[in-house]
């Protein structure tokens, strides 16, 4: 389970639907807009981010590693998990 203040960030990231860069454990990244946080199928914790090509990734939150936000002026730029 994620600590509160990173969920926060999240939470964030969703509401002003940033333009992020997600980086998992694993090393895999994904890049799109973030649209919602939500339980997936599998009743895990998911970042749902849609690509450019208009499709729809979920990424497990307690898989990602880092997220970069791309968007200008943003609150932030990098939260590390």
């Amino acid at each position: 389970m994620l600590k509160c203040d990173l969920h926060d960030y999240l939470e964030i990231i969703c509401m002003f639907h940033y333009n992020v860069k997600v980086v998992t454990k694993k090393g895999a990244s994904h890049s799109g807009l973030a649209e919602d946080v939500l339980l997936s199928d599998k009743r895990q914790e998911v970042l749902r981010i849609k690509t450019v090509d208009q499709d729809q990734i979920e990424v497990v939150t307690e898989e990602i590693e880092e997220i970069q936000v791309i968007t200008p002026n943003a609150r932030f730029q990098t939260v590390r998990f």
